[in-house]
């Protein structure tokens, strides 16, 4: 077979969609299949989505179960009234709902790292000017599963 190397300004959908499920289908040998996804949204008085917990769940034979919070998100305008805190409590009970019994999540050193602490969850590692002048930390929680 005689595949061709192609560079794109503008891949289609279509196009991000087959890598990333390319990458999927590999990493469930090692990680496992997706078992669930955890989704908590944030509406404001005009059903318009404000904020949101939004994150896969994983599931490996032999292992606990846990969850990668990918996005975690409050609309400016709403930031500072304790909506973060309920987002972020509703995900962890969501996750320990479906059995999971850590969740992990990252965020950038201008971000939320002293909000994620303040939640309970411990530095793992740091990426030291992961973008120029800012690190990338991740983070991890223990749940206790309800199930």
């Amino acid at each position: 077979m005689d595949c061709q190397i192609e560079v794109t300004k503008s891949a289609q959908p279509a196009d991000l969609a087959a890598v990333q499920g390319g990458l999927a289908r590999h990493n469930q040998d090692y990680v496992g299949p997706v078992a669930g996804v955890v989704a908590v949204l944030l509406r404001d008085d005009t059903g318009v989505v404000a904020g949101g917990a939004v994150g896969p769940m994983f599931l490996r034979e032999g292992c606990e179960r846990e969850c990668f919070l990918d996005w975690m998100w409050v609309r400016a305008d709403l930031r500072g009234q304790r909506y973060g805190s309920r987002l972020l409590a509703a995900a962890e009970a969501s996750a320990a709902e479906q059995g999971c019994r850590r969740m992990t999540l990252n965020t950038f050193s201008f971000q939320a790292l002293e909000f994620y602490r303040k939640q309970g969850y411990t530095p793992l590692v740091t990426i030291p000017d992961f973008m120029v002048g800012y690190d990338k930390i991740y983070l991890r929680k223990a749940l206790t599963p309800n199930v």
